[in-house]
C-alpha cells in the first residue's frame, strides 16, 4: 500500500487566511505611510483620498485622526470633529485627537467644548505646548484672562522664544487692565520677531491707552509697512485720525481696511463713526448696520447707530441699540459707559413725555 500524506484543511486555510491578513496589514501601513506624506506636503485632497482606502481596510485611531487633519484643513470642520471623536473612541489616550477636536470647537467659539479636550490633551501630555497655548487662546474666549494668562506663563516657560505668546499674554493682561504688563508683552514679542506686524499694531492700541499718541502713530505706520494688507492697522489708525480731527485722513484708512478685508466687521464700524463725524448719518446708519450683520455680537457698533438714531430723533430705536450694547458688554469705542448711562435715561424721558 502506497503511504499517503494529507494536508489538514483547517490548519492551511488559518495559514492562507493570516497571509492575507498581513498582507492587508502591509497595505494599510502603506497607505497610511502615503496619506501622511502628502499631509506634510499639504495635498490635503490627496490624501484624504488615500485614508479613505486605508480606513476602508482598518479602522484605527491614528487612520481616523490623520483623516481629521485634511477635514480640518479642508474645512469640513463637522468631518474633522466626527473623525477626531471616533480616533478617541478607539483610543482614549489620543493626545492628538483631543487636540484636533478642542481647535475645532475654539474656532467655532465654542470655548466651552473646547476647554475639556485641551484639558485631556494636557493631561496626556503636559508638555504639549499647542495644547497649553490654545486653551489660553480658548480661556481669553471664556474671559477667564487670569487662568489664560497662567497657560501664557506655562507656554512660555516651555518655549519662550514664540513670539506670538507674549502677543496672546499681552491682550489677556490688557483686558485685566495691566496696560504697563500688555505694554512690555507686545514689546517683548517685537523683539523676538521684529518683523511682527500684528504685535506693532497691537502694541500701538497699548501706547494709545497709556496717552502715547506719537509713539501709537509710530507703531500703526511701522506694522503697514511690514505689512501693507494687514487691515487691523490701517483700522486703529484710521481711528486715532479721527479722535485727532484728520477725518479724510481717518476716512481713507477706514476705507483701506475694509478693502483688504471686506468682512471686518470692526472696520465698518470704524468707517461709520467718522462718517457721523463728518456729517453723513446715512453712511453711519448704513456701516453700523453692515457692521452688525457681519458680527451682530459687536457692542460697539450698536453703541455707535444709537447715537445715529439719537441724531435722527429716533429715540427708540436709539434706545434699544444702546441697550444691546450694554448686553453684549465691552463697548465703549464711540462713548465712555456714564455718558452712554445718561444718553440712555434721556431716551427714557423722552419716551416717557412722547406717551404722556
Amino acid at each position: 500500500m502506497t503511504k499517503r500524506f494529507d494536508f489538514n484543511k483547517d490548519q492551511q486555510s488559518l495559514k492562507f487566511a493570516e497571509v492575507a491578513r498581513r498582507l492587508d496589514l502591509n497595505a494599510y501601513h502603506d497607505l497610511i505611510r502615503s496619506a501622511s506624506r502628502l499631509l506634510d506636503r499639504r495635498e490635503w485632497s490627496a490624501a484624504l483620498e488615500i485614508l479613505n482606502q486605508a480606513i476602508g481596510r482598518q479602522q484605527s485611531a491614528n487612520a481616523f485622526y490623520q483623516r481629521s487633519r485634511a477635514y480640518y484643513h479642508l474645512g469640513q470642520l463637522d468631518a474633522c470633529i466626527a473623525d477626531a471623536s471616533e480616533a478617541i473612541r478607539l483610543d482614549s489616550g489620543h493626545t492628538d485627537a483631543y487636540f484636533m477636536r478642542g481647535l475645532v470647537h475654539y474656532e467655532r467659539d465654542e470655548f466651552d467644548l473646547a476647554v475639556p479636550d485641551f484639558d485631556r490633551a494636557i493631561e496626556l501630555d503636559p508638555h504639549n505646548f499647542a495644547a497649553i497655548f490654545n486653551r489660553g487662546l480658548a480661556l481669553c474666549g471664556k474671559r477667564l484672562y487670569h487662568a489664560a494668562i497662567e497657560d501664557y506663563d506655562r507656554a512660555i516657560r516651555l518655549n519662550p522664544d514664540e513670539p506670538d505668546t507674549y502677543n496672546n499674554r499681552a491682550r489677556a493682561r490688557g483686558q485685566l487692565g495691566d496696560l504697563e504688563g500688555q505694554l512690555a508683552d507686545y514689546s517683548e514679542a517685537i523683539r523676538r520677531k521684529p518683523d511682527f506686524a500684528l504685535a506693532y499694531a497691537n502694541r500701538g492700541v497699548a501706547r494709545g491707552e497709556l496717552g502715547d499718541d506719537e509713539g501709537e502713530l509710530r507703531d500703526y505706520n511701522e506694522a503697514i509697512r511690514l505689512d501693507p494688507h494687514l487691515a487691523l492697522a490701517y483700522n486703529n489708525r484710521g481711528w486715532l485720525f479721527r479722535l485727532q480731527g484728520e477725518l479724510e485722513k481717518a476716512l481713507a484708512d477706514a476705507e483701506r481696511a475694509i478693502q483688504c478685508e471686506p468682512d471686518y466687521a470692526v472696520a465698518h464700524d470704524t468707517r461709520a463713526g467718522i462718517r457721523f463725524a463728518m456729517g453723513d448719518t446715512d453712511g453711519a446708519l448704513n456701516d453700523h448696520s453692515t457692521a452688525i450683520a457681519l458680527d451682530p455680537t459687536l457692542a460697539d457698533a450698536y453703541e455707535g447707530r444709537g447715537l445715529v438714531w439719537e441724531a435722527l430723533g429716533q429715540w427708540q430705536y436709539a434706545l434699544d441699540d444702546w441697550l444691546k450694547s450694554i448686553e453684549l458688554g465691552e463697548g465703549g469705542g464711540h462713548i465712555a459707559r456714564d455718558k452712554l448711562d445718561e444718553k440712555i435715561a434721556e431716551a427714557r424721558r423722552r419716551l416717557d413725555g412722547e406717551q404722556s
